[in-house]
């Protein structure tokens, strides 16, 4: 019997070496490319912010996105992250929707001047009440409110051929050689020869190369915003609600007026 339960124990435990070793091979998988920074919030959390980066080779961006409720804004944008991570033309898109809100508030005043500081409500003697409207800044197709405005988020990379003229050589009364980059409408330099950049002198200890490179650049970069006027007496909001590639999220902040 004691050899019995001694077998068991050999077997479970080789077992367990076998299964922690498969874990161990196991291939690791996921997108580690994505760094994702989460709504922060400050100023007693009326104010928020929000970051994504694909740092993917080839394709590289980030989104940003804002909420304030005391500037009553609302903001959604994306844009390149590195440029020299694009290898070819691109187009990266998503939706974005943003509210910025403000309440109707009433304020109560006098209809005397002497009176201004003693009206605490409406129903006082001599006090009246005025209302101010609210106002609603929004690009939600389906809100009453909506103000026209597209909800598409486009980030819009081109490669464009370009000439790279370059040189080894060194500085003048110097040994130490190094690259030095010429305009590409300069003419080709001979090894041997001199020249100058600027106002430093040159000789080429290798001959010039002219090199069609294909260069990235930013040909579109579209985002979204809603802002209304910020009123103190007046309670105030702000959202963003996003979808850009392979990340989406949403954020809101409420400004309560005293």
């Amino acid at each position: 019997m004691r050899f019995k339960n001694l077998a068991i124990i050999l077997t479970l435990t080789c077992l367990s070496i076998i299964a922690f070793a498969g874990l161990v091979l196991l291939p690791i998988t996921g997108n580690c490319a994505l760094i994702t920074h989460n709504w922060e919030y400050y100023n007693d959390r009326t104010y928020a912010n929000y970051a994504a980066i694909e740092t993917s080779e080839g394709a590289s961006w980030q989104v940003s996105a804002s909420v304030d409720a005391k500037s009553v804004s609302a903001y959604v944008s994306p844009s390149d992250y590195n440029l020299s991570h694009f290898t070819q033309n691109d187009i990266f898109t998503g939706t974005g929707l943003v509210t910025a809100s403000r309440d109707n508030y009433t304020y109560y005043h006098s209809s005397t001047a002497s009176y201004i500081f003693l009206c605490p409500y409406i129903g006082t003697e001599g006090c009246l009440g005025h209302t101010v409207s609210g106002d609603i800044d929004t690009n939600h197709p389906s809100s009453p409110y909506f103000n026209g405005e597209s909800s598409a988020l486009t980030l819009d990379i081109q490669m464009s051929e370009t000439v790279n003229h370059t040189c080894w050589a060194r500085k003048k009364k110097t040994t130490v050689g190094g690259t030095v980059f010429l305009k590409a409408s300069d003419n080709v330099v001979e090894a041997g020869s001199e020249f100058r950049v600027g106002w430093t002198k040159y000789v080429a200890i290798r001959r010039s190369v002219k090199n069609t490179v294909q260069v990235p650049a930013v040909a579109q970069n579209v985002g979204v915003d809603a802002g209304v006027s910020f009123k103190k007496k007046a309670n105030t909001s702000a959202h963003v609600n996003f979808d850009f590639e392979t990340v989406s999220d949403s954020g809101s902040v409420w400004y309560n007026a005293p």
